[in-house]
């Protein structure tokens, strides 16, 4: 599960709280996740070029940029679906508000995550690569409303999504 694998490669606490307080107000970086865009121009109308052959290399676009680890993915959870890009993940699930979320012991939200895309690497005919990094800031009087709205809800529907699994 992408969550609890996130959670594993980030720095321990001590080390995040630490930067936080040498450096007050300054996020940290606590992730970081490649990436393509894959260009819009495809013999399918209507289609990024991701499933189009790559050069006489007999494997799709996609196949290419995930092999050479320049494209992460992640399994879905839903059977039968395809791999789910890490733009994806991070545009439209609550990631990043449940990254927050589990910095927080207090009932008051005092963290957010920030998420930057930048290009990184050589872009080409079929694709442009970019490096999404994931900040953690802390906030000392609590987070704004709508981000503990959020995070509220983001932690409640993954324990909920939990215990739905392992029960």
């Amino acid at each position: 599960m992408l969550f609890e694998d996130i959670l594993r490669t980030l720095p321990s606490p001590s080390v995040i709280k630490a930067q936080l307080l040498n450096v007050p107000n300054t996020p940290v970086l606590i992730w970081t996740a490649k990436e393509v865009f894959f260009e819009p121009h495809s013999s399918i109308p209507r289609r990024d070029c991701r499933s189009e052959p790559c050069g006489e290399t007999g494997i799709t676009v996609e196949e290419y940029v995930i092999d050479r680890g320049i494209h992460e993915t992640v399994k879905s959870s839903i059977s039968h679906h395809d791999d789910q890009s890490i733009y994806a993940v991070l545009k439209y699930t609550d990631i990043l508000h449940l990254l927050a979320a589990r910095w927080d012991s207090s009932s008051t939200p005092h963290f957010t995550c920030e998420r930057y895309t930048s290009p990184c690497g050589e872009s080409n005919h079929y694709w442009r690569p970019q490096e999404h990094t994931i900040y953690l800031r802390f906030w000392p009087d609590g987070v704004p409303s709508r981000h503990a709205d959020s995070q509220t809800a983001a932690l409640h529907g993954y324990e909920t999504r939990y215990r739905r699994k392992h029960s």
